[in-house]
Formats: structure tokens, C-alpha cells, sequence
């Protein structure tokens, strides 16, 4: 059991390779999913390998092997294989042409950190020049959220935008130290600082488009209700159903399946969703719209990536809630002498599960609320590794000023 993961993430760089050329690095998520989906698959349906013990408990401890379980090591046993093969066939193979398929642009703010290292490193005149492609990417990334026509010229990134005039000699005389190659620190570093004041600018421009908290936890909130309500009709009917004791209902194959079924349910509708109409209905209803750094639509490996960090709510709901919704249906919480789970009744196992559900979804909840406090564009930990945001679906009329600022006949010199 402990070569066969090793093994398949071997096999899904091998497979990476021919399937997603110029993206070989989709082997890694490949590998881990893949296999930890078959130990579901295995240990759900096919009760294999033969640690499956009796009881509902089984709901969290696939495989009876607690934190051993194969469902925990496995995945990440095929992630090290599959990252470790990645790089060796990286080493010994032919390198990735240029053109081998569309990368997304890095963001303002990662091309000023990365101006901020050069400088770090030594570089002061590559430290310019990155500072001064911040500045261009700040203004690029204005025009394409208020949905503007991009700049005419190239030299003036601004036009358009109704910015200050002194935003306009900033950025002409940041792109003149960029041209000159000056390898002084101290001109780097005001380089960098005239950077960041522009990219604050450009994100100001479109701030006002960006969804509020409230309206993104209301949205989130709406899409919950749409995929639990149904689950709970499901796992009511399964409990109601199904034959036997509690224990019997809890550790049946069809609803531990539907328990693991709302995760998957879930998952694929907020990915899926964001992918196809880039919204969900609970996003739709409030106006809201998901969008990448060039503010389209994300593709599916970023919507994939961006609801990645909401499988733990999911899972908390889809094996809490279940139960709980079980122990309703069968017999309910008053039930005389029943007893699970050893010496908890009905009550308590009810209010156990209950509990498992509604900590995880407010604890989770709040740990995204922070980091869109925490984030100067309101991001959420998916929206940081996808490279998204949630924005609101009307452009506002009032964060564009109505006339462009006057350009300088001439860059300004330092």
C-alpha cells in the first residue's frame, strides 16, 4: 500500500507530459487527487484494504487506521513521487518552448516585491526597470477593470484615466531612470517608492469596483443553502430508509457515499460555475462577478485552485451535518436507550455533530474574512493562489474622473 501511490505519481508525470504540454507541472495535482480519490473509491465502495471496521466512526477513518489512514498518506506519498519525478525528467529533458501555452501575467504588486529583491540582490538597474513595468502593469490592469479601451500609447500608460497630471510625470520620469540603466542603489530606491505611490494609484482607480465584504459573505452564504438544502433532503431519505440500528444507517455505503457526494457536489458547483459564467447564483443575486488578472473569466484551473481552500468547510459539512441529520431521522434525539458512539445518547451525538458543523464553517468563514481584511484588494487565500477577484458586476460611474489629466509635451528628466 505504500508503493502503489509512489508508483502512480510516477505514472501521472509520465501521463502530464503528453496531455498538458508546456503545463507539466499539473502532474502534481494530478498525482495527489487522483490517488486519494481512488482510496475513497476503494475504501467507500470496495471496502479495500481490509482495515475497514464496523461502526459509524468509519464516516471520518477510512480504512480504520486513524491518522495512518491511506486516505491521509497516500495522496501525499504520490505528491512527493510526482514532484520528485517532475523535476528529474525536468533535468534530463528538453526545456519548455516559450510558446508552449498562455502563463498569467504577475500583478503589480508581485513585480514591485520582486523590484524591492533586485535591489536586494544587487541589481539596481534591473530593480528600475521592474519598477517601472509595476507602474505600466498598475495602469493596464486600471484600464481593463473599468472596462476602458487601452491606452493609445504605450509611453502613456495613464491616458485615459483622468489621473493627476503629477501621476503622469511620475510615471514619464520613472521610465526615463528606466532607459538611462543607472546602476546607483539610492536612484533604485526612489525608483521603487515612485512605483509603489503609481501602482496605489491604479488600484484606487478601481477600488470602488471591488465586491464588499459583506456582499461576498451574503453571496457565499446563498450558495451554501443551494447545495446543503438538497443534501439534507437526501441524507434524510437515506437514514429514514435504510434498515437497522443507528450505527447501521451511519456506516451504510449509500449514505457515507452521499456524505462524500455533498463534498464533490459543492466543489464542482462553485468551480464549475465561476468557470462556465463566471459567477454563482448566490453571486449573481447580489451583483457580483468572479474575474483573473485580466479580468475575464477564470479559466477552470483557476476557479479549481480558488475553491480549493473551501473543501475543508465542505468536508466538515458533508460528514457533521450528514449525521447529525441522520440522528433526526432515525428515531430522533429523544429516543429512549439509544445510545452511540459508547456512552453518548442521541442528544449529545446531535449536538456533537451539529457542532462539528457549524464551528468549521464559522471558523473557516472568519479565516477568509481576515484575509480580505488583511488584503488591500479583498482577497480570500483561493483568490491569492488562483490570482483572482470578486468584483461587482456594474461598473461604477463614479470611481473614473470624466476628463484625462493634461500630458507633459516631454518626459520630465531626473
Amino acid at each position: 500500500y505504500v508503493i502503489t501511490p509512489v508508483l502512480a505519481g510516477f505514472v501521472a508525470v509520465l501521463i502530464a507530459r503528453p496531455l498538458f504540454a508546456g503545463r507539466e507541472a499539473l502532474a502534481l495535482p494530478l498525482a495527489y487527487s487522483a490517488t486519494t480519490f481512488g482510496v475513497l473509491v476503494g475504501a467507500d465502495v470496495l471496502r479495500q484494504p481490509p482495515l475497514y471496521g464496523p461502526g459509524p466512526m468509519n464516516l471520518y477513518v477510512i480504512g480504520g487506521a486513524n491518522i495512518l489512514d491511506l486516505l491521509y498518506l497516500s495522496g501525499l506519498l504520490a505528491l512527493a513521487a510526482a514532484y520528485a519525478a517532475h523535476h528529474l525528467l525536468e533535468r534530463v529533458g528538453t526545456p519548455v518552448p516559450d510558446d508552449a501555452g498562455p502563463t498569467p501575467p504577475a500583478s503589480p504588486t508581485h513585480r514591485l516585491a520582486r523590484s524591492l529583491q533586485e535591489q536586494y540582490d544587487g541589481r539596481p538597474s534591473d530593480s528600475i526597470r521592474t519598477a517601472s513595468v509595476a507602474a505600466h502593469d498598475a495602469a493596464a490592469q486600471a484600464h481593463r477593470a473599468l472596462e476602458l479601451p487601452d491606452a493609445p500609447d504605450p509611453a502613456r500608460p495613464w491616458s485615459g484615466l483622468g489621473v493627476p497630471g503629477w501621476v503622469v510625470a511620475d510615471q514619464a520620469n520613472l521610465d526615463a531612470r528606466a532607459a538611462t540603466a543607472t546602476a546607483d542603489p539610492p536612484e533604485a530606491m526612489r525608483a521603487w517608492l515612485a512605483a509603489r505611490m503609481l501602482v496605489g494609484v491604479g488600484r484606487a482607480l478601481w477600488a470602488a469596483r471591488l465586491a464588499s465584504i459583506r456582499a461576498r459573505a451574503a453571496a457565499y452564504a446563498i450558495d451554501l443553502a443551494i447545495v446543503t438544502a438538497p443534501a439534507v433532503a437526501v441524507w434524510w431519505f437515506l437514514a429514514a430508509s435504510i434498515g437497522g440500528s443507528l450505527v447501521d444507517v451511519l456506516s451504510a455505503v449509500s449514505f457515507v457515499t452521499a456524505a462524500y457526494g455533498y463534498i464533490a457536489v459543492a466543489f464542482l458547483y462553485d468551480a464549475i460555475s465561476e468557470t462556465a459564467f463566471g459567477t454563482t447564483l448566490g453571486k449573481r443575486l447580489l451583483g457580483l462577478e468572479v474575474r483573473d488578472r485580466n479580468f475575464r473569466r477564470p479559466g477552470w484551473l483557476a476557479a479549481f485552485v480558488r475553491t480549493a481552500p473551501r473543501l475543508a468547510t465542505y468536508s466538515a459539512i458533508g460528514l457533521g451535518l450528514s449525521a447529525a441529520v441522520a440522528i433526526l431521522a432515525h428515531g430522533g434525539v429523544g429516543a429512549a436507550n439509544a445510545v452511540v458512539f459508547g456512552t453518548l445518547t442521541n442528544l449529545v451525538a446531535f449536538l456533537y455533530f451539529l457542532g462539528i458543523a457549524l464551528t468549521a464553517t464559522v471558523l473557516f468563514g472568519a479565516f477568509a474574512i481576515l484575509m480580505m481584511v488583511l488584503s488591500s484588494e479583498r482577497q480570500r487565500l483561493g483568490d491569492r493562489w488562483a490570482g483572482t477577484w470578486v468584483v461587482r458586476a456594474a461598473r461604477p460611474t463614479s470611481g473614473v474622473p470624466v476628463a484625462p489629466a493634461p500630458m507633459p509635451s516631454a518626459p520630465p528628466r531626473s
